[in-house]
């Protein structure tokens, strides 16, 4: 199977039929983003009291989301921080700032070159389906802008850095900057406001 199949990203196919979306109707890519708040909207009840031991506390809003789907049941989807935006990124001093939660399904999170382990993050399930998730801040650090994410512990689990890209958008987008079919891994750009946007690492689970 592609890599690009099998490893990045989207999630409807977080809950599957349960939230709403037959397998089968499913199409690549980026979502709608009204099928993507569609989506948020029904995982935050997931999410209720489940994101407390986070360092940064954060408040969703569903109306900015975004989800980008492949073939083969997995996914990620990015839930919004009422209060992002680029004002708010531009003021982001040492303290954490919320910038949302991100979720994925049948994907691992990457930091450096290891996969972060389960433990250091958060986790979902509703019935036979599961989802890993983190809480997604930023602060500046010695190296400029960061985008930090954390499960239930103090230290961030991944970092990248906020960068200055081509392109301006109101709401947060999430879609795939660069894939390595042999190793199996990929990098998911997260759009966060306006043209700011960072990083992350995926790979397939073990």
């Amino acid at each position: 199977m592609r890599f690009l199949t099998a490893i990045l990203v989207a999630t409807i196919g977080l809950l599957g039929v349960s939230a709403g979306i037959a397998p089968a109707q499913e199409k690549l890519g980026p979502a709608a983003p009204e099928e993507a708040q569609r989506v948020a909207e029904r995982l935050m009840q997931l999410l209720e009291d489940g994101l407390d031991k986070a360092p940064v506390q954060v408040s969703l809003t569903a109306k900015n989301s975004a989800l980008l789907r492949i073939d083969g049941g997995g996914g990620v989807l990015l839930i919004a921080d009422s209060g992002l935006s680029a004002e708010t990124l531009g003021k982001v001093g040492k303290d954490l700032v919320p910038v949302g939660v991100l979720l994925w399904r049948k994907l691992a999170l990457v930091s450096g070159d290891d996969r972060v382990a389960a433990e250091g993050l958060f986790k979902f399930t509703r019935g036979d389906v599961e989802v890993q998730a983190v809480v997604l801040a930023a602060r500046k650090t010695d190296d400029g802008l960061a985008l930090q994410a954390f499960g239930p512990g103090d230290d961030p689990v991944a970092s990248a850095a906020i960068k200055a890209v081509d392109g301006e958008g109101a709401r947060v987008a999430l879609s795939v900057a660069e894939k390595d079919e042999a190793a199996k891994r990929g990098v998911i750009a997260l759009h966060l406001a306006k043209n700011l946007a960072a990083r992350l690492k995926f790979g397939a689970p073990e």
